[in-house]
Protein backbone atom coordinates (compact mmCIF):
# COMPACT_ATOMS: atom_id res chain seq x y z
CA UNK A 1 0.00 0.00 0.00
CA UNK A 2 1.60 2.98 -1.87
CA UNK A 3 0.63 6.56 0.70
CA UNK A 4 2.39 8.85 -1.56
CA UNK A 5 4.55 8.11 -4.92
CA UNK A 6 5.66 11.76 -4.98
CA UNK A 7 9.34 12.59 -4.28
CA UNK A 8 11.47 15.29 -3.84
CA UNK A 9 14.85 15.87 -5.14
CA UNK A 10 17.58 13.99 -4.02
CA UNK A 11 20.48 16.32 -2.09
CA UNK A 12 23.22 14.49 -0.65
CA UNK A 13 22.35 13.47 3.39
CA UNK A 14 18.96 11.87 2.47
CA UNK A 15 18.14 9.17 4.29
CA UNK A 16 15.50 6.05 3.32
CA UNK A 17 13.85 5.47 6.39
CA UNK A 18 12.82 1.55 7.27
CA UNK A 19 10.70 1.86 9.63
CA UNK A 20 9.00 -0.78 12.19
CA UNK A 21 8.02 -1.65 15.62
CA UNK A 22 9.93 -3.89 16.98
CA UNK A 23 10.37 -7.45 16.19
CA UNK A 24 8.19 -6.50 13.04
CA UNK A 25 10.65 -7.06 10.68
CA UNK A 26 12.49 -3.81 9.68
CA UNK A 27 15.57 -5.59 9.84
CA UNK A 28 14.82 -7.78 7.12
CA UNK A 29 14.47 -4.68 4.64
CA UNK A 30 17.62 -3.10 6.18
CA UNK A 31 19.77 -6.02 5.53
CA UNK A 32 18.13 -6.08 1.90
CA UNK A 33 18.86 -2.88 0.88
CA UNK A 34 22.39 -3.30 2.32
CA UNK A 35 22.78 -6.45 0.12
CA UNK A 36 21.28 -4.17 -2.67
CA UNK A 37 24.68 -1.96 -2.31
CA UNK A 38 26.85 -4.75 -2.43
CA UNK A 39 24.97 -6.32 -5.73
CA UNK A 40 26.07 -2.52 -7.22
CA UNK A 41 29.04 -1.95 -5.56
CA UNK A 42 30.82 -5.12 -3.88
CA UNK A 43 33.60 -3.06 -2.42
CA UNK A 44 31.21 -0.82 -0.40
CA UNK A 45 30.71 -1.43 3.53
CA UNK A 46 27.01 -0.57 4.72
CA UNK A 47 26.67 1.01 7.78
CA UNK A 48 25.44 0.75 10.56
CA UNK A 49 22.73 3.70 10.37
CA UNK A 50 20.07 2.87 13.55
CA UNK A 51 18.20 5.44 14.62
CA UNK A 52 16.94 4.60 18.52
CA UNK A 53 17.64 8.13 20.81
CA UNK A 54 19.15 11.05 20.29
CA UNK A 55 22.84 9.53 20.41
CA UNK A 56 22.36 8.01 16.94
CA UNK A 57 21.34 10.91 15.47
CA UNK A 58 24.96 12.67 16.69
CA UNK A 59 26.87 9.27 15.55
CA UNK A 60 25.55 9.87 11.79
CA UNK A 61 26.31 13.39 11.66
CA UNK A 62 29.48 13.65 13.07
CA UNK A 63 31.09 10.96 10.36
CA UNK A 64 31.14 11.21 6.51
CA UNK A 65 27.69 9.87 4.96
CA UNK A 66 28.20 6.87 3.19
CA UNK A 67 25.61 6.86 0.19
CA UNK A 68 24.42 2.89 -0.50
CA UNK A 69 25.41 2.61 -4.46
CA UNK A 70 22.03 0.81 -5.34
CA UNK A 71 20.12 3.98 -3.60
CA UNK A 72 21.47 6.65 -5.58
CA UNK A 73 23.72 9.26 -5.37
CA UNK A 74 23.11 10.89 -1.73
CA UNK A 75 20.81 8.54 -0.52
CA UNK A 76 21.27 6.01 2.20
CA UNK A 77 18.98 3.71 3.88
CA UNK A 78 18.49 4.45 8.40
CA UNK A 79 16.60 1.64 10.48
CA UNK A 80 14.10 2.44 13.32
CA UNK A 81 11.98 1.35 16.15
CA UNK A 82 10.65 5.40 16.56
CA UNK A 83 6.83 6.17 15.94
CA UNK A 84 6.00 9.18 13.68
CA UNK A 85 6.04 12.74 14.80
CA UNK A 86 6.95 15.39 12.52
CA UNK A 87 9.46 16.62 15.58
CA UNK A 88 10.83 13.28 15.18
CA UNK A 89 11.21 13.08 11.77
CA UNK A 90 12.76 16.42 10.86
CA UNK A 91 16.53 16.15 10.90
CA UNK A 92 17.04 19.81 9.12
CA UNK A 93 18.93 21.15 11.34
CA UNK A 94 21.55 18.34 11.27
CA UNK A 95 21.71 18.33 7.15
CA UNK A 96 20.32 15.29 6.70
CA UNK A 97 16.58 14.87 5.68
CA UNK A 98 14.27 11.90 5.93
CA UNK A 99 13.86 11.33 1.86
CA UNK A 100 10.71 8.60 2.37
CA UNK A 101 9.38 6.27 4.75
CA UNK A 102 9.39 1.94 4.02
CA UNK A 103 7.04 0.92 7.01
CA UNK A 104 7.15 -2.94 7.57
CA UNK A 105 4.06 -4.22 9.25
CA UNK A 106 3.99 -7.52 10.83
CA UNK A 107 0.50 -9.03 12.32
CA UNK A 108 0.33 -8.44 16.01
CA UNK A 109 -0.01 -12.26 16.66
CA UNK A 110 3.91 -13.10 15.42
CA UNK A 111 4.56 -9.77 16.78
CA UNK A 112 3.84 -10.87 20.77
CA UNK A 113 5.60 -14.15 20.06
CA UNK A 114 8.65 -13.17 18.77
CA UNK A 115 8.87 -10.28 21.52
CA UNK A 116 8.10 -13.44 23.59
CA UNK A 117 11.23 -14.98 21.69
CA UNK A 118 13.28 -12.03 22.24
CA UNK A 119 12.95 -12.24 26.51
CA UNK A 120 14.86 -15.75 25.44
CA UNK A 121 17.24 -14.21 23.07
CA UNK A 122 18.49 -11.40 25.43
CA UNK A 123 18.50 -13.96 27.99
CA UNK A 124 20.98 -16.10 26.22
CA UNK A 125 22.90 -12.92 25.18
CA UNK A 126 23.75 -10.73 28.35
CA UNK A 127 22.71 -13.35 30.73
CA UNK A 128 20.24 -11.39 32.51
CA UNK A 129 17.56 -9.21 31.63
CA UNK A 130 17.01 -5.42 31.94
CA UNK A 131 14.09 -3.69 34.12
CA UNK A 132 12.14 -3.04 31.05
CA UNK A 133 12.21 -6.76 29.80
CA UNK A 134 11.13 -7.79 33.79
CA UNK A 135 8.39 -5.75 33.10
CA UNK A 136 7.15 -6.99 29.88
CA UNK A 137 7.68 -10.58 31.55
CA UNK A 138 5.85 -9.39 34.44
CA UNK A 139 2.94 -8.00 32.06
CA UNK A 140 2.25 -11.05 30.15
CA UNK A 141 3.51 -13.93 31.92
CA UNK A 142 3.12 -13.19 35.88
CA UNK A 143 3.20 -16.70 36.75
CA UNK A 144 7.00 -17.06 35.69
CA UNK A 145 10.19 -15.05 37.01
CA UNK A 146 13.04 -14.15 34.90
CA UNK A 147 14.86 -17.39 36.60
CA UNK A 148 12.69 -19.25 34.46
CA UNK A 149 13.39 -17.29 31.55
CA UNK A 150 17.57 -17.39 32.27
CA UNK A 151 17.03 -21.08 32.67
CA UNK A 152 15.25 -21.87 29.41
CA UNK A 153 13.30 -25.48 30.44
CA UNK A 154 10.23 -23.59 31.16
CA UNK A 155 10.35 -20.15 29.13
CA UNK A 156 9.71 -21.36 25.49
CA UNK A 157 6.77 -21.29 23.12
CA UNK A 158 5.46 -25.06 22.95
CA UNK A 159 5.68 -25.01 26.96
CA UNK A 160 4.40 -21.22 27.29
CA UNK A 161 0.94 -22.90 25.00
CA UNK A 162 0.67 -26.10 26.45
CA UNK A 163 0.41 -24.33 30.23
CA UNK A 164 -2.51 -21.98 28.42
CA UNK A 165 0.32 -18.42 28.74
CA UNK A 166 0.15 -17.44 25.35
CA UNK A 167 -3.37 -16.94 24.95
CA UNK A 168 -3.58 -15.23 28.38
CA UNK A 169 -0.36 -13.21 26.77
CA UNK A 170 -2.89 -12.54 24.37
CA UNK A 171 -5.90 -11.44 26.08
CA UNK A 172 -3.15 -9.04 27.94
CA UNK A 173 -2.23 -7.53 24.85
CA UNK A 174 -5.70 -6.54 23.92
CA UNK A 175 -6.85 -5.51 27.14
CA UNK A 176 -3.97 -3.16 27.30
CA UNK A 177 -4.21 -1.26 23.66
CA UNK A 178 -1.54 -3.67 22.32
CA UNK A 179 1.00 -2.24 24.65
CA UNK A 180 4.80 -4.25 24.96
CA UNK A 181 5.90 -2.38 27.99
CA UNK A 182 9.89 -2.34 26.77
CA UNK A 183 8.87 -1.05 23.32
CA UNK A 184 6.62 1.91 24.91
CA UNK A 185 8.76 4.58 25.41
CA UNK A 186 10.37 4.94 21.68
CA UNK A 187 7.49 3.06 19.92
CA UNK A 188 4.28 3.38 21.39
CA UNK A 189 1.95 0.45 21.46
CA UNK A 190 1.79 -2.28 18.76
CA UNK A 191 -1.65 0.11 17.31
CA UNK A 192 -0.44 3.64 17.97
CA UNK A 193 3.19 2.64 15.84
CA UNK A 194 1.11 1.98 12.83
CA UNK A 195 -1.38 4.58 12.91
CA UNK A 196 1.23 7.48 13.70
CA UNK A 197 2.22 6.87 10.69
CA UNK A 198 -0.83 8.34 9.01
CA UNK A 199 0.05 11.75 10.22
CA UNK A 200 3.25 11.80 7.27
CA UNK A 201 3.49 14.36 4.70
CA UNK A 202 6.74 12.50 3.16
CA UNK A 203 6.31 9.58 0.41
CA UNK A 204 5.86 6.10 2.36
CA UNK A 205 5.14 2.99 1.01
CA UNK A 206 3.81 0.12 3.11
CA UNK A 207 5.23 -3.29 3.35
CA UNK A 208 3.73 -6.55 5.08
CA UNK A 209 6.43 -8.55 6.63
CA UNK A 210 3.97 -11.90 5.52
CA UNK A 211 4.40 -10.90 1.70
CA UNK A 212 8.18 -10.62 2.02
CA UNK A 213 9.45 -14.08 4.18
CA UNK A 214 9.45 -17.82 2.84
CA UNK A 215 8.27 -17.00 -0.51
CA UNK A 216 10.13 -16.29 -3.62
CA UNK A 217 7.47 -15.08 -5.84
CA UNK A 218 6.32 -13.34 -2.69
CA UNK A 219 9.63 -11.60 -2.86
CA UNK A 220 10.07 -10.80 -6.20
CA UNK A 221 6.78 -8.65 -6.28
CA UNK A 222 7.32 -6.84 -3.27
CA UNK A 223 10.66 -6.01 -5.31
CA UNK A 224 8.72 -4.69 -8.01
CA UNK A 225 6.97 -2.40 -5.71
CA UNK A 226 9.55 -1.46 -3.46
CA UNK A 227 11.76 -0.22 -6.56
CA UNK A 228 9.26 1.26 -8.52
CA UNK A 229 8.84 3.43 -5.04
CA UNK A 230 12.89 3.72 -4.61
CA UNK A 231 12.78 4.53 -8.16
CA UNK A 232 16.44 1.68 -8.19
CA UNK A 233 16.28 -1.94 -10.25
CA UNK A 234 13.97 -4.00 -9.03
CA UNK A 235 15.65 -7.12 -10.56
CA UNK A 236 18.82 -6.15 -8.29
CA UNK A 237 16.55 -5.77 -5.40
CA UNK A 238 14.96 -9.25 -5.75
CA UNK A 239 18.59 -10.70 -5.81
CA UNK A 240 19.11 -8.61 -2.50
CA UNK A 241 15.51 -10.45 -0.89
CA UNK A 242 17.03 -13.79 -2.26
CA UNK A 243 20.46 -12.74 -0.08
CA UNK A 244 19.05 -11.67 2.77
CA UNK A 245 16.58 -14.89 2.62
CA UNK A 246 19.67 -17.12 2.24
CA UNK A 247 21.89 -15.89 5.15
CA UNK A 248 18.54 -15.93 7.41
CA UNK A 249 17.93 -19.90 6.73
CA UNK A 250 22.12 -20.27 7.04
CA UNK A 251 21.40 -18.23 10.58
CA UNK A 252 18.66 -20.96 11.56
CA UNK A 253 20.44 -23.40 10.91
CA UNK A 254 23.44 -23.19 13.02
CA UNK A 255 20.63 -22.31 15.57
CA UNK A 256 21.45 -18.81 15.92
CA UNK A 257 18.70 -17.38 18.52
CA UNK A 258 18.09 -14.07 17.12
CA UNK A 259 16.30 -16.65 14.20
CA UNK A 260 14.28 -18.41 16.18
CA UNK A 261 11.49 -18.66 13.87
CA UNK A 262 11.89 -16.08 11.05
CA UNK A 263 8.32 -17.21 9.35
CA UNK A 264 4.83 -15.49 8.98
CA UNK A 265 1.86 -16.77 9.98
CA UNK A 266 3.23 -19.08 12.73
CA UNK A 267 1.19 -17.84 15.25
CA UNK A 268 -1.66 -20.41 14.53
CA UNK A 269 1.04 -22.99 15.83
CA UNK A 270 0.45 -21.42 19.51
CA UNK A 271 -2.73 -19.85 20.13
CA UNK A 272 -6.09 -20.98 20.63
CA UNK A 273 -8.87 -19.59 17.65
CA UNK A 274 -11.02 -18.49 20.37
CA UNK A 275 -8.67 -16.50 21.44
CA UNK A 276 -7.63 -14.86 18.22
CA UNK A 277 -10.99 -14.37 17.12
CA UNK A 278 -11.72 -12.51 20.38
CA UNK A 279 -8.52 -10.43 19.74
CA UNK A 280 -9.93 -9.97 15.81
CA UNK A 281 -13.79 -9.05 17.52
CA UNK A 282 -11.62 -6.06 19.20
CA UNK A 283 -9.53 -5.11 16.45
CA UNK A 284 -11.25 -5.92 13.19
CA UNK A 285 -10.87 -2.40 12.06
CA UNK A 286 -7.48 -1.37 13.15
CA UNK A 287 -6.56 -4.96 11.34
CA UNK A 288 -8.01 -3.94 8.27
CA UNK A 289 -6.88 -0.79 7.77
CA UNK A 290 -3.56 -2.54 7.92
CA UNK A 291 -4.08 -4.73 5.32
CA UNK A 292 -4.79 -7.55 6.88
CA UNK A 293 -8.64 -8.03 5.89
CA UNK A 294 -7.53 -11.53 4.33
CA UNK A 295 -5.96 -12.74 7.87
CA UNK A 296 -9.27 -11.55 9.88
CA UNK A 297 -11.52 -13.70 7.23
CA UNK A 298 -9.29 -16.51 8.27
CA UNK A 299 -9.18 -16.50 11.58
CA UNK A 300 -12.97 -16.00 11.91
CA UNK A 301 -13.62 -18.58 9.37
CA UNK A 302 -11.95 -20.73 11.78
Amino acid sequence: MTDSSTHADAPLNDLVVVAGFPKSGNTLINETLSYAGKLVEPSWEPPRYEWNNDADIARICSNTFSENPYLGAGRCHLKTHQKYSEENYNWSKAQIRMNCIVIIIRNPFDTLLSATNYLRYSATVNKALTANQIATLKHFYPGYTDSDVLGGKRFDLEKLRDEGALDNALEIFANSGTCVPQFLARSGTWLDFYQSFNQTRLPSLRIRFEDVVNSEDQWAKVAATLGTFLASDEGILAAAFKCQDQACQKAKSEHNPFFPVAESNYFFRYFEPRSLRRFCNVYQNQLASLGYEDLVDTIMST
